[in-house]
């Protein structure tokens, strides 16, 4: 299913493969099932896996909706990362990965405020300015910084073509 990543597929065969993996009905795929379904439908390796379910949990929010898993699944930058495992987009997508969650310490999916600040200061950004940035870099003004908000301040990849 991998080789489907950035093409048009038609919405029954999303939905039944969402569905398949929403085993709980909510209407959304939890971490576990996400996880699940990039694993074992996508058969994608286990560091990918990783990054692609914190890429597209862009709130942190634990929660994936069938519109945001249609989103992804068809853009093609999703496939040419996959396809091109030695393109150093790819590369800088793992990089930031291992770095998100050297500061995740809980292992939320997201940076709380404690876990933010230790990151500041690892970089030499000093009290003063942590809230500042805090306030920057979450984007939805929920008091943590999601992946995505992580690699959109980071500004490694285009992020419009993620």
């Amino acid at each position: 299913m991998a080789s489907y990543l950035g093409h048009e597929l038609p919405v029954v065969v999303l939905k039944s493969l969402f569905g398949k993996y929403d085993t709980d009905g909510s209407g959304f795929l939890s971490k576990a099932e996400l996880i699940t379904l990039l694993s074992e439908d996508l058969a994608l390796a286990k560091k990918d896996v990783e990054a692609f379910s914190l890429l597209m949990d862009k709130d942190a929010s634990h929660r994936i909706s069938f519109d945001e898993f249609s989103a992804w699944i068809q853009n093609p930058s999703q496939a040419g990362l996959l396809m091109d495992p030695t393109g150093s987009k790819y590369h800088i997508l793992l990089k930031a990965v291992e770095y998100f969650k050297q500061f995740d310490t809980d292992q939320s999916g997201a940076l709380e405020v404690g876990e933010f600040t230790k990151l500041m200061k690892s970089i030499g950004v000093n009290d003063g300015a942590v809230t500042a940035a805090l306030n920057g870099i979450d984007r939805n003004h929920d008091g943590n910084i999601s992946f995505y908000e992580f690699l959109k301040w980071l500004n490694w990849i285009p992020m419009e073509e993620l």
